[in-house]
């Protein structure tokens, strides 16, 4: 059975953090970290980089960031460059576990450490795994819905569709699996559809209507395996004259969901963020002890997301995420 190092990130913590980066800087020190991320393209990637680079000056480890772009084949590249400069650490997003394994084996055997975030490789070659709990993440976005409902349903059983993603394995699933067994042990809640909606707005507002039609309109809180899962189930309960009357949840992060929070709208309500500050942060901060301590408790390191919801969005300084990106 793995032992996991789980690190207990919550919203204070993101709010600390805040704090810490712009105090000093830590002195240099002779580590450095060569990093790939998956790509550069949406709000939470963005700000995964300014969290590297950030995290970087706190800790004194030289970081140098580059993107993928979901490229196998540059991400490899990427790697080997690395290698060739003497990094003393690589870390990245796999564009292709399968694929690149051969690539991070022959950077290992240079001596150089291997680091994985923002995914999962389970090879001996790997000094460790950054991830993020995502079954304890299910069970933080069940116990959101089951706090929610609570406070503004009176209903016997609420109802719950389900938007998912069969195809995450490693992220999806587990959340959904974890999110259902969660509401499933406090009673009053019943699944009456889960359908695939390809992460994808469009295609989850067609698997929406298509729910709404076959369930008579009797739906009380959609769960989307991600945002744009979510807000494409919502936009078909608009479409059938339905707003309001329906709760959308889901993994998020970025402005428009904050903001959604803030002035309390109709329809979406929150859910969970893994925050990519707490990720950035975590990965350097385990590089820099990898190399002070001579190695790991454990090799994967895993951290808990942050619940936002209408109720807690107030105790988080998003416009603080947002500016940074300018």
């Amino acid at each position: 059975m793995k032992k996991f190092l789980v690190a207990a990130l919550v919203v204070s913590l993101v709010l600390g953090l805040f704090a810490a980066w712009f105090d000093t800087p830590a002195e240099a020190s002779d580590i450095s970290a060569g990093i790939s991320l998956y790509y550069r393209r949406d709000e939470w990637y963005m700000d995964l980089e300014n969290a590297f680079l950030i995290a970087g000056e706190t800790y004194g480890v030289r970081v140098d960031v580059q993107d993928a772009d979901t490229d196998p084949a540059r991400q490899a590249q990427q790697l080997e460059d690395f290698a060739t400069k003497r990094f003393s650490a690589v870390a990245f997003a796999p564009a292709a576990p399968d694929a690149l394994a051969p690539v991070a084996q022959a950077v290992a055997d240079r001596g150089v450490a291997v680091f994985i975030f923002d995914g999962y490789m389970d090879e001996p070659f790997v000094t460790g795994n950054v991830i993020f709990d995502f079954a304890q993440c299910g069970r933080d976005l069940g116990n959101a819905v089951i706090d929610w409902t609570g406070s503004n349903l009176e209903k016997d059983v609420v109802k719950v569709a389900i938007i998912d993603l069969p195809i995450s394995t490693q992220v999806g699933v587990p959340i959904i699996n974890n999110f259902k067994e969660t509401v499933a042990a406090h009673g009053g809640f019943e699944i009456v559809a889960q359908q695939d909606g390809r992460a994808d707005r469009s295609v989850a507002m067609s698997v929406m209507e298509n729910i709404l039609t076959a369930q008579r309109n009797d739906v009380d809180i959609i769960i989307g395996n991600n945002y744009d899962a979510c807000m494409g189930g919502l936009t078909a309960v608009d479409g059938k004259g339905l707003t309001g009357s329906v709760a959308g949840f889901a993994p998020f992060w970025g402005e428009e969901g904050f903001l959604k929070l803030e002035n309390n709208e109709p329809g979406f309500k929150g859910g969970i963020s893994y925050s990519p500050f707490i990720l950035g942060d975590t990965t350097v901060k385990t590089i820099k002890e990898y190399f002070e301590n001579g190695g790991l408790p454990q090799r994967d390191v895993m951290m808990a997301s942050m619940v936002l919801t209408t109720e807690t969005i107030g105790d988080f300084d998003w416009r603080a995420v947002v500016e940074m990106r300018r």
